[in-house]
């Protein structure tokens, strides 16, 4: 889910910083969905698409619609300051950005002598300064967590049934798709805003997998895939009620996901 965070970005012009922001909820994006109610009326609020798939130097974005204010370009280059707890594209890669037009770079000194860090923010010429926004604020400001992923039914794709949590009541697991096109098997407790992913693929996958209802019993862990000391996972697993065994159709391959502990983990039991 989201998706792979801990990520090197080149954020500022010629500086890059590893993501190791501690809290995820204290990540900055710069992509809004729609204006918060106390954007200023002065600021300049584009409609943009970032079409690069791995950023780094500038961020160029393509202007789809000017929203508010005067530009005429149909990119613009956008500037953001180093910080570990900045990743732009939390909130996705296409939507608003708020902010202003600056002209030249601003520099940033933090510390003194050999512990000063200077920060680079913005390029020569004109660029666009965005509004950031938390993950934190934008759970407060909208009742939405980013983190929780958007699933969609994939018509006609087969679900299974059973005690997968070991409470007695019956779950669900079946196909869908997520807010970006992936394939994914996600399990329903019956809380449709709280499904947990088991396994992730793109669609092209679909023909060549398939998943079914296991009862309760002991599995073996295929270890020498893991290394000798089978890579700190258990040699064999027993379960108390229903899992999931998920098939891989060429190869094939077959994994157990079982819950533990509050969630899912997995092992493979055949190759």
């Amino acid at each position: 889910m989201w998706r792979g965070l801990a990520l090197a970005f080149a954020l500022t012009c010629g500086t890059s910083a590893a993501f190791a922001c501690e809290d995820p909820y204290s990540i900055d994006g710069i992509i809004y969905g729609d204006l918060p109610a106390d954007t200023p009326a002065s600021a300049l609020v584009l409609d943009v698409a970032f079409d690069d798939e791995a950023p780094s130097g500038p961020l160029v974005a393509r202007v789809r619609r000017v929203v508010q204010g005067d530009y005429t370009e149909p990119t613009i280059r956008v500037g953001v300051i180093n910080s570990s707890c900045l990743y732009p594209f939390i909130f996705g890669r296409a939507g608003l950005i708020i902010g202003e037009l600056r002209q030249g770079a601003i520099t940033h000194t933090f510390g003194t002598g050999d512990r000063q860090i200077v920060l680079r923010e913005g390029f020569d010429g004109t660029w666009f300064r965005p509004k950031l926004e938390s993950v934190a604020e934008r759970r407060e400001r909208t009742g939405i967590d980013p983190f929780v992923r958007h699933l969609s039914p994939l018509d006609g794709a087969p679900s299974i049934s059973g005690d997968f949590d070991g409470v007695g009541a019956r779950d669900s697991a079946a196909f869908y798709t997520d807010e970006d096109g992936n394939l994914v098997i996600a399990v329903n407790h019956g809380n449709s805003d709280d499904m947990p992913i088991i396994w992730t693929g793109d669609m092209a996958s679909l023909p060549y997998f398939t998943f079914r209802t296991t009862g309760p019993g002991t599995y073996q862990n295929l270890c020498h895939l893991y290394g000798s000391d089978c890579g700190g996972a258990p040699r064999e697993v027993t379960t108390s009620h229903d899992a999931i065994i998920v098939t891989a159709l060429e190869g094939p391959a077959e994994f157990l996901y079982y819950w533990e502990d509050g969630e899912f983990k997995d092992i493979i039991i055949n190759e």
